[in-house]
């Protein structure tokens, strides 16, 4: 039995939101909803006791502020998130204890104000938009901490319709999925999340991400373990943009990601509307392309994009290529502080508005523009090259070789920029932590 409260003077048997619905009122408070798979759709779902069975049972009554806990078990649905929160009342579902549920068919949010924390999701669905794991429509959505796993096409990606706002996707592990992040609208925020090994479902690429929209930051993610066999003839792009579906993209910063076993590190082009510009990429390690066809990156008809203190190891082919196609407009474009390691080429660029200097070549070929500072020919010296820890040795000629950018004020470790006279050449200041290189082990499926 429930007292409802607020000027509705009543005792009721019903759930909450029926009960509300039939007597026209509000509620105060949030309330808690409990999900359970030996639970019954027809109790309240306000305690352990009596909790309701499906997850969308509980996403059809939740009000701003409310809560949803779901208990450990297997969930084979669909849900629609359709109600909205508010900036300081959010709706929040989880799962308890995190990682405990299992969901095949994921989540479809067209609310506002939503987090989903702590879950197991898998699509298996095959109708469109149904096999993305999560379809975010509305904006302010939290996506924090989930384990997407085996997802025939995307695992998370935005409406490019609804062109969703103020998306935050962190600490997410992506396993073993068509696609990893599609990025669609204004002011994302891709954070600590880990994708790793690609796989070719027959439903396209097998990007790690990829985006269109404004002002959208990846920051710190790991991409790995990809291999050609799993993926075949589908394209692995660790970030790719591209202006053939009447996108744009603008205001981007990629930054302190790291990223192994693709073909271009970075694919962009602007063939047809000449609508996506200032791309700032700072810090991050590209390494460990396909042996037998990788780029690091590939710019066409984009203006201002800027290359500064990245590390590319171990590419086949090219380290930064800013190219035009019809139109010739990748202008403006920065390429400094970089570290390129047994790359085919150095970087190239094909007009005079474009600069490139302060770049460290080793065991590199054809390097086709060659700056004033540039350093050529000397071993970086990293710390450890077998165990993938890029950090400089103390006799490293990067350290204090690069030029000091406003842009670039700290390393891939947050390790202040410059420690010394100047900054050093590459994603790492010298005296900065170890990073720990990936694991390209298969991850166990819950």
């Amino acid at each position: 039995m429930i007292k409802i409260t607020s000027g509705c003077n009543l005792y009721c048997l019903l759930s909450l939101h029926i009960c509300y619905a039939l007597l026209g009122c509000t509620r105060s408070q949030p309330v808690n909803y409990y999900v359970n798979p030996a639970g019954n759709n027809s109790n309240n779902g306000l305690s352990t006791e009596y909790a309701v069975a499906t997850i969308q049972e509980a996403a059809n009554r939740v009000q701003s502020g409310d809560s949803v806990f779901v208990t450990q078990g297997h969930y084979n649905e669909r849900v629609i998130i359709s109600h909205s929160g508010t900036p300081d009342k959010k709706i929040i579902f989880l799962s308890v204890p995190k990682k405990s549920v299992n969901i095949n068919g994921g989540f479809e949010i067209s609310g506002s104000h939503i987090i989903i924390e702590g879950f197991n999701i898998t699509s298996t669905l095959q109708k469109w938009p149904d096999r993305i794991a999560i379809f975010i429509e509305g904006n302010n959505i939290e996506i924090a901490d989930n384990y997407l796993f085996e997802v025939q096409n995307e695992a998370i990606r935005g409406s490019w319709e609804k062109m969703p706002r103020d998306i935050i996707i962190r600490n997410n592990k992506i396993y073993h999925s068509q696609m990893g992040i599609v990025v669609e609208g204004t002011s994302w925020v891709i954070k600590n999340n880990e994708i790793e090994r690609m796989f070719d479902y027959g439903n396209g690429d097998c990007d790690y991400t990829r985006f269109f929209g404004d002002n959208h930051t990846f920051m710190s993610n790991l991409f790995h373990g990809t291999n050609q066999f799993e993926v075949g003839d589908a394209h692995v792009d660790c970030f790719q943009t591209f202006d053939n579906n009447g996108q744009y993209a603008h205001n981007i910063i990629i930054e302190k990601n790291r990223c192994k076993n693709f073909m271009q590190g970075f694919m962009g082009e602007a063939h047809y509307y000449q609508d996506i510009s200032h791309i700032l990429i700072r810090n991050n390690i590209f390494e460990d392309g396909f042996t037998t066809n990788s780029h690091g990156m590939i710019i066409q008809d984009i203006p201002y994009v800027q290359v500064l203190n990245n590390n590319f190891i171990n590419i086949k082919w090219r380290g930064v290529a800013i190219q035009p196609a019809d139109h010739r407009l990748s202008k403006h474009a920065i390429i400094k502080n970089n570290i390129f390691y047994n790359c085919g080429t150095s970087y190239s660029f094909f007009d005079k508005t474009s600069v490139g200097d302060h770049n460290l070549m080793f065991m590199t070929g054809n390097n086709p523009d060659i700056g004033e500072h540039d350093v050529l020919n000397y071993d970086p010296l990293f710390s450890n090259m077998v165990e993938g820890d890029y950090r400089l040795q103390p006799a490293s000629p990067a350290i204090n070789a690069g030029e000091i950018i406003e842009e670039v004020n700290d390393d891939i470790l947050d390790t202040p920029r410059p420690i010394d006279a100047s900054h050093d050449i590459g994603a790492f200041e010298y005296a900065g932590g170890k990073i720990k290189p990936p694991s390209d082990s298969d991850t166990p499926q819950p």
